[in-house]
């Protein structure tokens, strides 16, 4: 919990080990993600296991949202600054660069412009399976994270309080149960 007089660029170190924990997590799977689970049952244990190194993705999350309620209690508007005005010029430029080329490179034609202004991205994605070009697919953390932004202050400014630990707890816990889930018995899509 953030203290009273606790600004957010206080270090603890405790996040800091919990980075860390997610950086390993990351990094495993990024080592063993190629393996193919269908060459014998200690790659698809090896592999099995090892998917939910994904998880360490779900923590930054998880600890950037924890730290970012902190930034956006101290300095909400300096956030939106300094993140919307790189992220439009992005888009601009993608979408000139697309036109200009006749290529979909760049912006791909199945999420449409709409999408990425109100960072609902993310859930378009899913529905192209991966076939939206790389440049403009980076952009659904940038939406997950806009996404917990509007979600998380008005759950905690709305839900009572004596409820709101057991909401969070059970948010994260199906969201955890969900991925394992899905990833146990959908090997094959990543």
């Amino acid at each position: 919990m953030i203290r009273a007089g606790m600004t957010a660029q206080k270090r603890i170190a405790e996040l800091d080990g919990l980075r860390g924990c997610a950086i390993l997590l990351v990094t495993i799977w990024h080592s063993v993600m190629l393996i193919d689970p269908s060459q014998g049952v200690i790659n698809d244990l090896i592999w099995r296991l090892s998917i939910f190194g994904q998880s360490g993705v779900d923590l930054f999350f998880v600890l950037s949202g924890f730290l970012i309620v902190g930034i956006l209690y101290d300095h909400n508007i300096r956030r939106a600054l300094r993140i919307l005005p790189p992220y439009l010029i992005l888009i601009s430029i993608f979408y000139v660069l697309t036109r200009l080329r006749g290529t979909n490179y760049y912006f791909g034609s199945q999420i449409p412009v709409w999408a990425l202004l109100t960072f609902v991205q993310n859930w378009l994605f899913v529905s192209t399976q991966g076939t939206e070009p790389a440049a403009i697919a980076g952009t659904w953390s940038l939406a997950i994270e806009e996404q917990f932004y509007l979600v998380i202050p008005a759950l905690v400014w709305f839900a009572p309080r004596r409820y709101l630990l057991a909401i969070l707890l059970a948010i994260g816990l199906a969201s955890a149960s969900a991925r394992a889930f899905y990833f146990w018995t959908h090997p094959g899509n990543l």
